[in-house]
């Protein structure tokens, strides 16, 4: 099986996978085993500044060897972010408004839409999105 991409520039890229119950795009699943994870918040927000000024905070120490994102993230100053089409090699990542709103667009979906205090999004493995 093989699928063919084409780069803005013209080049091809052809990618073979080999039949397998594991999609090759995301890290193998790992058990879950529950545990007693208990994460305090950050005093200096400035320290953990991530992509497109926003502060991230994971939830989860290690994403369970990056299969699964909890994340408190917050943008301190408020206002347009100037973040980018991307997506995250997980098997699963939730999104929930706790406070404010953010405008979210995700591939596929549809228009861009608010998501208010109260909402929350299941995002699908390796879905693009952009706050």
């Amino acid at each position: 099986d093989c699928t063919s991409l084409i780069a803005p520039n013209g080049t091809i890229i052809d990618i073979a996978i080999e039949p397998s119950s594991q999609d090759p795009f995301l890290p193998s699943k790992v058990d879950f085993k529950p545990d007693f994870i208990v994460t305090k918040s950050y005093k200096d927000l400035k320290s953990n500044l991530g992509r497109a000024g926003m502060v991230y905070r994971d939830l989860i120490p290690g994403r369970l060897n990056g299969s699964y994102i909890a994340s408190h993230i917050s943008v301190p100053e408020g206002g347009p972010i100037s973040d980018w089409v991307h997506y995250h090699i997980v098997h699963f990542q939730m999104i929930f408004c706790k406070k404010g709103w953010v405008r979210v667009v995700y591939e596929d979906q549809g228009d861009s839409f608010i998501l208010s205090e109260g909402d929350f999004i299941l995002q699908p493995p390796g879905i693009r999105h952009r706050v």
